[in-house]
């Protein structure tokens, strides 16, 4: 691989690795990580403990300013809520208060270098007012994801990040990749996380790269989580233009190569989707010779998804099996080289917010194309019923992506996805809300649900599908073509009346291949 697509790690020792440690019952824990980063070639500092908010902050500018080397890692094990930390004298630090000191214009030593955070935080009700309206600086945020997401791998990740998004980018943050797990309890026997990492780190670290090793660590804790049963983990992983691979490359590698990897599969809910392994397919070929629209960047650009399973209007029902959706979703999306977020039931005004804010990231300016994918009840084929049961109109959505409005992905191609479930017929609109959207193309999946109540689940199998199968060597409208394809297919076993896909594209000058990243 390219020395410029990799981060360097070839210092001894590979840098310093910081840990702080709020929680009593995990002693334990910290034992471990300790032999986890040592045997990885890091320097292990002394861990610190109960610290409070001042002293937290001077000991992360105390690291920050030490004399670096190629990597660093910062370890957080305490008490927290949302998108904060709390210290011993429960007071909340902020993620972007952590984060901002290890920026390139506060910490020029690691400037350019790799900087990873483990954050193991259990829930607490402790919040401060400014926690409220703190915006919060990361590539991908996310709301309770569920173990089996990883958004932002983003993914990069996550994970999930999985992730609502709410940002303000800071152009200094950068070469950052947290691994966040909120923990439902206190960690009364210790946490998963620290049997996770030490399962996987020490057996796969020698030659996986970050993000492959963080969906390992996410599916290991999400299995100790099943059979351990109990305290409830909900992980994530966010990037802050993280852009380049990262290998630990522990000094002992070439003595114990570890035994080639099992494919991982997708665990789909029993009578779901149909269970099948997830292999997207990922080739390797010369810069677009038969694209007009460039889709090389890495990561290729953001996804946004939009998830409604929760109303509190009395008249609109509840889909709590969308969840799964929009992790699965996520996860289709990160294995294609997109950096994935989640937003889960948002208000009308939040939907708002966090679509413009996500039209308004720095990064588009760095990438080639963008996802936007929204799940759903319609009140008609223009419009969202959001999680407050105010309508959402398409509009809203397509207006903050328009040229004059979002310059950083003016001329690149866009993805919009909605997926609508339709409960009643719906009157026929003339309208278009999308006048002056260009580089775009929109793809609606519509479901509509029996006098039963049964809602119809084999149309995003066959997005899916599609996209596994085809996306390396397909542009997007063929893709269309494939995933109606499957939805007929009477292997599918639908009635094909209750689902239908629909397409616009909007002033295309090219073809869009979605080209999944390179192995």
């Amino acid at each position: 691989m390219a020395s410029n697509e990799t981060y360097r790690t070839r210092s001894s020792p590979r840098g310093h690795v910081l840990i702080i440690n709020d929680l009593e019952n995990c002693k334990k824990d910290i034992e471990d990580l300790q032999k986890i980063f040592t045997s990885l070639g890091f320097n292990v500092l002394k861990p610190c403990r109960n610290l409070k908010k001042e002293e937290l902050k001077e000991t992360l500018r105390n690291f920050s300013e030490r004399p670096h080397h190629d990597s660093a890692v910062v370890i957080f094990y305490g008490a927290g809520n949302g998108n904060n930390l709390v210290s011993g004298d429960h007071l909340v630090t902020s993620f972007s208060e952590f984060t901002e000191i290890f920026n390139d214009k506060n910490c020029p030593n690691l400037a350019g270098k790799p900087k990873l955070f483990i954050l193991n935080t259990c829930c607490t009700d402790v919040r401060s007012e400014e926690s409220h309206n703190s915006e919060v600086d990361d590539t991908e945020v996310s709301l309770q994801q569920g173990l089996g997401e990883l958004t932002g791998l983003s993914t990069d990740g996550n994970t999930e990040f999985e992730i609502a998004q709410s940002t303000v980018e800071i152009s200094d943050e950068r070469d950052m990749c947290l691994l966040i797990v909120e923990v439902d309890g206190q960690c009364k026997e210790g946490s998963l996380l620290t049997k996770a990492l030490y399962q996987v780190l020490l057996k796969h670290a020698c030659d996986k790269e970050l993000m492959t090793l963080s969906k390992m660590i996410l599916q290991m804790l999400e299995d100790l989580q099943k059979a351990k049963g109990g305290e409830q983990y909900y992980p994530e992983v966010r990037t802050m233009k993280f852009l380049h691979d990262y290998y630990f490359n522990p000094p002992k590698a070439e003595q114990n190569p570890p035994p080639p990897p099992k494919h991982s599969k997708i665990h789909l809910e029993r009578g779901y989707f149909p269970q099948k392994r997830l292999s997207v397919k990922q080739v390797k070929q010369p810069r677009n010779t038969h694209s007009d629209y460039s889709n090389w960047s890495r990561p290729h650009g953001l996804a946004l998804i939009i998830s409604f399973d929760k109303y509190k209007s009395e008249e609109l029902p509840d889909c709590s099996w969308r969840q799964y959706n929009a992790n699965m979703m996520s996860e289709l999306y990160n294995d294609m080289g997109y950096r994935t977020v989640i937003y889960r039931n948002p208000t009308n005004s939040e939907a708002r917010s966090c679509i413009e804010e996500f039209s308004a990231r720095r990064e588009h300016s760095d990438l080639d194309s963008a996802v936007i994918t929204i799940l759903g009840l319609a009140k008609d084929c223009n419009t969202f019923y959001c999680g407050d049961g105010e309508p959402l109109h398409l509009s809203g959505v397509y207006s903050p992506f328009t040229d004059t409005s979002c310059l950083a992905l003016k001329r690149k191609p866009k993805l919009f996805f909605f997926h609508m479930t339709q409960m009643q017929k719906w009157e026929i609109s003339e309208e278009s809300p999308r006048k002056e959207l260009r580089d775009a193309f929109v793809v609606r999946l519509v479901s509509k649900v029996g006098a039963n109540g049964l809602h119809p689940k084999k149309g995003l199998w066959a997005w899916r599908n599609a996209l596994e199968e085809h996306a390396h060597d397909t542009h997007l409208e063929c893709l269309i073509s494939k995933a109606e394809d499957y939805l007929h297919d009477d292997a599918c076993n639908t009635r094909v009346s209750d689902e239908h896909f629909e397409r616009e594209p909007c002033f295309l000058t090219g073809k869009f291949f979605l080209n999944p990243k390179k192995l």
